[in-house]
């Protein structure tokens, strides 16, 4: 009975590491979040990796609660080595203008001529046989010439060219069309799956889904997806849905709206009113409704719309200052104090809106069996 007391027993360190978890978590993200140079990121680096270790020594007794901060103090450990290496690129990037700067400064040749002067030694005159005097006076000197170069070249021109004259003739042999632009290239997110244990026969399976030779790489027990197209992000994310995989990823650039914050209107005006009025001056509204307090969940003066993004209307916030005959200002709405945080399963980094993990409690860390459901 004392055996299995003392077993049962959490230790000091332990119970420590519990209890402080949550506050040295905030900490990390806090400091990620603040940290403008390679080194700072390097601290948070070290100090999640530590956290790691330490979970993995001291886990929770609820292995629920266990997997979700092992996915935690994954997500802050990507994000944080993402943004040390875009971190130190610049650094680096830096310091090679200073010393370009140097460098000009001294005037120091980086790469060397191109043709280089040569010493010549002329020779020695002496006398010469009569023989030998009869012998050279029957071949040019070619010892006194002194070999140059010359990197101007003359130019060749070539028989192919075409030299009618633009006046008269009509040839178009030498009308060379200009490059063409390059295409724009669209970015598609990536997708993360969570728990894949045969990454390799997944991602040829995906392969064949999308008829794609897609990319993909390995965090931990995380499978990152890199697909090439919108067409391919989609049918990955079918799959994920109708397998009940568990992963999250990010909207398309395309799909992203533009939302703003109408300041001024009472708070019991109807939104149909509001979205009837900015139709008659041109903005296509596709969502409107009333914004209300975090802490106490009461309305506010504040309505959030939401358009496709166009340039048209992104004018509104200049050109819209009365709705339904009351005083209004437009402003752009504004970005959230720290990470964005998923309300699913309570991890950071990505939204709730493209989350199949499982979702946890965020009072508790538990699992929400009626979203589940």
């Amino acid at each position: 009975m004392d055996i299995h007391t003392e077993q049962s027993t959490p230790t000091p360190e332990n119970v420590e590491f519990h209890k402080i978890f949550e506050t040295t978590m905030n900490s990390l993200v806090t400091t990620l979040n603040s940290s403008r140079t390679s080194e700072e990121v390097a601290s948070v680096i070290r100090g999640t990796e530590e956290m790691e270790t330490k979970l993995r020594e001291f886990p929770f007794s609820l292995q629920e609660v266990q997997s979700s901060n092992l996915r935690q103090l994954g997500d802050v450990l990507d994000e944080a080595k993402f943004k040390f290496t875009h971190t130190r690129k610049l650094e680096i990037a830096e310091q090679q203008k200073i010393l370009q700067n140097q460098i000009d400064a001294w005037g120091v040749l980086t790469k060397p001529l191109e043709a280089p002067f040569q010493v010549i030694i002329s020779k020695k005159k002496g006398r010469k046989n009569s023989d030998e005097d009869n012998s050279d006076s029957k071949k040019a000197k070619t010892d006194d010439i002194i070999p140059t170069q010359n990197k101007f070249a003359e130019l060749t021109v070539s028989n192919n060219m075409d030299i009618t004259d633009p006046i008269e003739g009509t040839s178009t042999d030498a009308v060379h069309p200009g490059p063409t632009a390059p295409q724009k290239k669209f970015h598609v997110p990536p997708i993360t799956i969570d728990n894949v244990s045969n990454q390799a026969a997944l991602l040829k399976h995906l392969q064949q889904i999308t008829k794609l030779k897609l990319e993909a790489k390995l965090i931990g027990t995380k499978f990152r997806v890199f697909p090439q197209t919108p067409y391919a992000y989609s049918q990955i994310r079918r799959y994920i849905a109708e397998n009940s995989l568990e992963g999250y990823t990010y909207m398309l650039p395309e799909d992203k709206k533009l939302r703003a914050v109408i300041r001024g209107l009472p708070i019991d005006m109807p939104p149909m009113e509001i979205i009837s009025d900015l139709d008659k001056q041109g903005f296509r509204v596709d969502d409107c409704h009333n914004m209300t307090n975090r802490k106490t969940g009461a309305p506010m003066p504040l309505f959030m719309v939401s358009m496709i993004r166009s340039d048209f209307h992104k004018s509104i916030f200049r050109t819209v200052t009365v709705i339904n005959y009351v005083k209004v200002t437009v402003e752009i709405l504004r970005k959230k104090y720290g990470p964005p945080q998923c309300f699913r399963c309570q991890g950071f980094f990505h939204s709730s809106k493209f989350c199949t993990r499982t979702p946890m409690c965020v009072k508790c860390a538990g699992v929400r069996e009626t979203l589940r459901r």
